[in-house]
């Protein structure tokens, strides 16, 4: 219970962020694109994308451009939303740079939208891309599908952050869905900043540096640090998921684990 608590605490929160702090993109805004789409493509759940629609494509080349200005230059997070399974295959271009490949290697926020649930091709999923650089004013993105299985794939939206992103659904970055279970109240706080206000900040209670004083030996039933004070650990699960975050999230949320009393984790690989 507890652990489903701090799940709840560290994957649920949403970024706090102004509207000029990110750019969200949606891929049917797109008005030079020539994505064929399957009339299977139409048996989705649409409140499960953003916008109610996304741009969809089978069995033909296919690409997509868009333009957008960006108020303030700088190195942005960039994360595509897209379909993720049954091997497929996309590609972008930022501001005549060369193509470079969609990460589909670990989605988060993997959805089954297909409007009967079946396990097919029809799911989205968050994608994390390697950071881009930006410039001020006008910038130009195309995407491009020429491969994979049937040349399928989905392209639901995209998003330029300069903040950590953290992937919620359809939902853009500050935005609180106020839902919850009969009973509960929906837990939605904004990312945290980690200010000395904090009523509970159990960090301090960590080596700045695991192992700065030497290896954790045991003693009796219990264990001590290496310069001989006792410690107890309280840890938690990671999953895969977790190694899709760029570098930014993974310390983040590491000191938000520390700041609760959490100095172990169970990394669980894919």
């Amino acid at each position: 219970m507890r652990l489903m608590l701090i799940a709840a605490i560290l994957f649920c929160s949403l970024v706090q962020v102004h509207a000029a702090d990110f750019i969200w993109i949606e891929g049917e805004s797109s008005k030079n694109h020539n994505f064929k789409k399957h009339n299977w493509y139409y048996s989705v759940t649409k409140t499960g994308l953003s916008g109610n629609e996304a741009l969809s494509n089978y069995q033909n080349d296919a690409s997509a451009s868009f333009t957008f200005t960006v108020e303030e230059a700088g190195s942005y997070f960039f994360w595509v939303r897209a379909n993720p399974v049954a091997g497929p295959k996309m590609d972008y271009q930022l501001n005549g740079a060369a193509w470079a490949s969609v990460n589909f290697k670990q989605p988060v926020d993997n959805t089954n939208i297909a409007s009967n649930n079946a396990p097919d091709m029809r799911y989205i999923a968050w994608l994390n891309n390697a950071k881009v650089d930006l410039k001020k004013g006008e910038n130009k993105i195309t995407f491009r599908i020429n491969g994979g299985n049937n040349k399928h794939g989905y392209l639901d939206c995209f998003v330029f952050s300069k903040a950590t992103f953290i992937p919620n659904g359809a939902s853009k970055p500050g935005v609180r869905s106020g839902k919850a279970e009969a009973g509960y109240f929906a837990w939605e706080p904004a990312a945290d900043n980690f200010g000395k206000e904090a009523l509970i900040d159990l960090s301090y209670l960590n080596e700045d540096v695991a192992g700065e004083n030497g290896p954790i030996t045991a003693k009796g039933n219990g264990f001590v640090l290496g310069d001989g004070k006792p410690v107890k650990f309280w840890a938690a699960n990671a999953g895969p998921s977790v190694a899709a975050l760029d570098h930014d999230s993974h310390i983040y949320l590491a000191k938000n684990l520390a700041k609760r009393g959490i100095n172990m984790v169970r990394l669980h690989g894919g």
